[in-house]
């Protein structure tokens, strides 16, 4: 696995392939899309069993949340951007959409 805090970190491999891989039938842009589909039913997933409203819409915004994480990584040094925030935010989603807290 990547340290996407690293020096040589150029966000995620994934989105990067997706950008440079243009035809939509390559076989590598398949690997990508389908790669992230299952990152979206995880977070899903695990939206759905906190027991929140709206789960599908919590998971997606999670998935933004890390999306965007990789991205600003890439212009801020770690730590210093707004990725330094990302576990608040995560945080505030839960509570917002009503996901139960674990005992």
């Amino acid at each position: 696995m990547t340290n996407t805090c690293g020096d040589d970190s150029r966000g995620c491999a994934l989105a990067n392939a997706s950008v440079e891989l243009i035809e939509q039938t390559h076989p590598g842009r398949k690997v990508a899309l389908d790669t992230k589909i299952e990152m979206r039913r995880r977070l899903r997933a695990l939206a759905k069993a906190t027991g929140a409203r709206k789960w599908e819409e919590l998971g997606d915004a999670m998935m933004l949340l890390i999306e965007g994480g990789y991205l600003t990584r890439l212009n801020f040094t770690c730590g210093s951007g707004p990725i330094q925030h990302a576990g608040t935010v995560a945080r505030t989603m839960l509570d917002a959409y009503g996901a139960k807290k674990k005992s």
